[in-house]
């Protein structure tokens, strides 16, 4: 894929406090970037922590060759091991948030020995409702009706999904910083991976993920409900649901330092101190 530091610039990545703290490896959710944990940095300064920007996201340097590599989420998980192996990241507590989470498994499923914890936060295995056994949701309608609206007029995509997400009862400024993460992403290549999100199904990965693994859920979500967080906690093989005392889907930016407390509460019981 290319020379560690041509992989850093690749996808942006930066690192912030001691090197030779617990790392954690923190990875954006749809139609965002890096600058989504920003707000959350400052109640994590103890770690060493990573950021990035996944392919085609932020200051992501694209290459058109890499169109096809990235038409699944593997692609994703491929880029996450680049950088983990850029920067000789070993013990890793990594972060996912939404879609990212999935990238995060798959990552770990295929390296698990350089990763010592997941955080799954407002992550679905699957989005799609599969009755009588699963609720992800969504219907097969919903999904293909909120596809053909981010076709057919993304500003009232981008309106709609970042009300919906950060909720009704949310400030309007929150409201309005989602749009216009949405509205500075490039509109095709995030088409491509909503696509591949809302109709992505993960649940047949779960049983062999070896890395133990938090699902933290926010009280009220209506991206993912309950019964999905609690699925995939369920079916884990060392997973375990936390729940998070917030609303919303996006709490790295509503509420950083309930967030912050909880990741460093995870990464300490994680990465005890002799």
């Amino acid at each position: 894929m290319g020379t560690p530091s041509s992989i850093i610039e690749r996808f942006n990545v930066v690192q912030h406090g001691p090197p030779n703290a617990s790392t954690l490896l923190l990875l954006h959710g749809l139609g965002c970037d890096q600058t989504l944990w920003h707000p959350v940095l400052p109640y994590l300064t103890e770690y060493h922590v990573v950021v990035m920007d996944h392919w085609g996201a932020g200051r992501s340097q694209i290459d058109e060759s890499e169109v096809a590599a990235h038409a699944s989420l593997a692609g994703y998980a491929d880029d996450v091991l680049a950088v983990c192996n850029a920067l000789a990241l070993r013990d890793v507590i990594l972060v996912g948030h939404s879609f990212s989470s999935m990238v995060a498994l798959l990552a770990a499923r295929q390296q698990p020995d350089r990763f010592r914890h997941l955080v799954m936060l407002c992550a679905s295995a699957c989005y799609l409702n599969d009755p009588p056994l699963y609720t992800g949701g969504y219907s097969e309608e919903d999904l293909t009706g909120l596809m053909t609206l981010m076709e057919q007029n993304y500003s009232e995509w981008a309106s709609s999904v970042s009300s919906v997400a950060m909720g009704e009862q949310s400030a309007e400024a929150y409201r309005e910083d989602l749009r216009e993460r949405f509205l500075d992403n490039n509109r095709g290549r995030l088409r491509q991976l909503a696509k591949l999100v809302f109709f992505g199904d993960h649940r047949q990965r779960l049983a062999d993920c070896r890395v133990p693994a938090s699902v933290l859920q926010t009280e009220t979500d209506a991206m993912v409900p309950l019964s999905a967080a609690r699925y995939l906690a369920d079916h884990l093989p060392n997973g375990r649901l936390e729940m998070l005392a917030c609303p919303g889907h996006y709490p790295p930016l509503t509420h950083p330092e309930l967030l912050g407390r909880s990741l460093g509460h995870i990464v300490d019981l994680a990465c005890p101190t002799t």
